[in-house]
């Protein structure tokens, strides 16, 4: 068995600065028969640590890292309101299978609206407008 224990973002595990949470960690850790298969992750910024496997976590880089995946993010965010102008039916057999499952009507409705927004569609359409019109000049 394999123990983790996340320390909170403040605790120092260090003898010098030590918080309650690790005194008791520490103390327990070992008395414990499960001593060997415990790991410790905390963020300390001191080098004398207690003497148990121990894990720094760099939380500002975790933070730096974060920022710059949310504004990876950002840019993407345009694709959200992206929306066709084309409009969906159900085709006329479905639209006997609607009037008898209202659920169904509604899950069409939702799908129809996630075409309008899907690009992949849009590109498709484009290209096979393309190829009709080279189709008729030649």
């Amino acid at each position: 068995m394999k123990i983790s224990i996340l320390l909170p973002y403040k605790e120092n595990f260090s003898p010098a600065y030590a918080g309650a949470v690790s005194i008791f960690i520490k103390d327990t850790l070992q008395i414990s028969e499960f001593k060997k298969n415990t790991v410790v992750y905390g963020n300390t910024n001191y080098k004398d640590k207690f003497n148990i496997k121990y894990v720094n976590l760099n939380y500002d880089k975790f933070k730096l890292e974060l920022e710059e995946n949310s504004s990876i993010t950002e840019k993407f965010k345009a694709l959200n309101d992206y929306s066709m102008n084309y409009s969906f039916k159900s085709l006329p057999y479905e639209l006997d299978l609607i009037k008898n499952d209202s659920v169904l009507g509604l899950k069409r409705e939702r799908w129809h609206k996630s075409l309008n927004k899907d690009f992949y569609i849009d590109e498709a359409l484009n290209v096979l407008s393309d190829l009709r019109f080279s189709y008729l000049n030649n």
